[in-house]
Formats: structure tokens, C-alpha cells, sequence
């Protein structure tokens, strides 16, 4: 038997990139790419991370808000995560 992280999301959002200001009061769980790229984000703390990221994979990833300057991957949504989320056993 082994512990594994199971999330459920309530909503998906499609995300448009911006330098202008933070796009989430409430911070979304996690983000998917339809087409690979970079993403330019900002983290709740206010870090900037730029991360290369392949289509279709979920990115556990908390932020605030992705850029336009240095994001070049397309079809990107944001993930709200159920209130619900939290330890699975199988």
C-alpha cells in the first residue's frame, strides 16, 4: 500500500498571459499547457520562475500570476483545486 497526493479540481481556467499585475486573489493550484514552451510565473512569495514545460502535464504549481515577457507556450489553464484535496491510499 502506498501514500499518493490525490487532487480533484472544481474549476479550469483559461490563463492570458500579462506583465500588467497579478491575475488570481486566490492563488490557482496548479497549471497545463496545450503546447510546450516556457512559462514565466510568480509565486504567492513573490518569486519569478521561469520553467520549461512539456503539453499535458499537470504542474503542481501554486502562483499569482504567469507573464507574457517569457512565456512562450500556448493553451495555458490554471487549475482550481477542490477544497477536498488530500490523502489518498491505494
Amino acid at each position: 500500500m502506498s501514500d499518493i497526493m490525490a487532487v480533484t479540481y472544481e474549476d479550469v481556467q483559461l490563463v492570458t498571459p500579462s506583465d500588467a499585475k497579478a491575475q488570481y486573489s486566490q492563488p490557482p493550484s496548479g497549471f497545463m499547457v496545450s503546447a510546450a514552451g516556457t512559462v514565466q510565473l510568480v509565486t504567492p512569495a513573490g518569486s519569478n520562475v521561469q520553467l520549461t514545460v512539456i503539453a499535458g502535464l499537470i504542474y503542481p504549481i501554486t502562483f499569482k500570476w504567469i507573464k507574457s515577457t517569457g512565456t512562450s507556450a500556448t493553451g495555458i489553464y490554471a487549475l482550481v483545486a477542490s477544497p477536498q484535496k488530500g490523502w489518498a491510499n491505494t
